[in-house]
């Protein structure tokens, strides 16, 4: 798959995509169950502001908001918990006030996979799937250009609220070959911190498969 913005190019091979969606394996030793009030197990989210940062702590792009629409229908199984479908962010700007585009399209959907659970506090800690967010100038012109995958999150049963941490870069190129992000290495854990309220309010559980 590839995305474009102005010269830059990034490039996600089909057999890697495919192993990152499988499951962790801490995820396989659990079954899960997801409650969805709604019948066709669609739910919607808007986060608070979000924050993007390097590994070094440099600001890399803020939005005052994300709004997210996905699919979590009512099931007990070993497998996936859900998807984020679409997601896109509102007022977002990088270090020096551009104005930058933040979104999931509807084509890569991101999957939600659990990788653990605690009971006492109703908390699932997730993985998402193998392609997220694609960060870049909103007008299409060059610069820096970021695909987030493997993002780490976590879901809280009593609020409804869905947690992002931290995400992996997948860093476009120039047409010269060269990073359009020279400030973020190709594979860096960057924080990718915001919170979703859910609407309606999923309950996951899970127990030893």
């Amino acid at each position: 798959m590839r995305t474009r913005a102005g010269t830059m190019v990034i490039t996600l091979a089909a057999g890697a995509a495919m192993t990152a969606l499988a499951a962790p394996a801490q995820a396989d030793a659990l079954t899960w169950t997801v409650t969805n009030p709604r019948a066709d197990g669609a739910f919607t989210g808007v986060s608070g502001p979000l924050t993007v940062r390097s590994a070094g702590g440099k600001v890399l792009v803020t939005c005052t908001s994300l709004a997210a629409g996905g699919t979590a229908a009512t099931h007990t199984d070993t497998g996936s918990i859900g998807r984020i479908d679409q997601s896109v962010g509102s007022g977002c700007k990088n270090g020096q006030g551009r104005a930058w585009s933040v979104r999931i399209d509807s084509a890569w959907q991101a999957v939600l996979n659990g990788t653990a659970y605690n009971a006492a506090t109703g908390r699932t800690e997730l993985t998402a799937g193998w392609a997220q967010y694609t960060l870049a100038p909103a007008d299409g012109a060059p610069g820096c250009l970021i695909v987030t995958k493997n993002t780490r999150l976590d879901y809280t049963n009593a609020t409804g609220a869905l947690r992002t941490t931290t995400a992996q870069a997948n860093v476009g190129t120039t047409s010269g070959g060269t990073s359009s992000c020279p400030d973020v290495a190709q594979g860096e854990t960057l924080v990718f911190d915001t919170t979703f309220t859910l609407t309606p309010r999923l309950t996951i559980t899970a127990k030893a498969a």
